[in-house]
């Protein structure tokens, strides 16, 4: 047996996506509904602007598959504003 990384459909789709079109993660605060349920977060595609669930993010970033650019600028005065995630 494989003790390797198990990705579900969804994120294997996401990357697929992400590697075809060069797209980038982007996550932003928001007080949506949608968000408050995540922890205050939306994550999306750029520049399709097509939503991203969040376990699915975290998991990609979680597992470094994803990598955080540090662009946050105003984490300590929004709480943790845009970052942007590439593979």
């Amino acid at each position: 047996m494989s003790d390797g990384i198990k990705l579900g459909k969804i994120a294997l789709a996401l990357l697929d996506r992400m590697i075809g079109k060069s797209l980038i993660l982007i996550r932003q605060t928001s007080e949506t509904a949608v968000a408050v349920k995540q922890g205050g977060y939306v994550y999306f595609s750029h520049p399709d602007c097509r939503a991203v669930r969040a376990d699915v993010a975290r998991q990609l970033i979680g597992l470094g598959i994803l990598v955080s650019q540090k662009d946050d600028l105003f984490s300590e005065a929004d709480g943790g504003g845009a970052k942007l995630c590439r593979l």
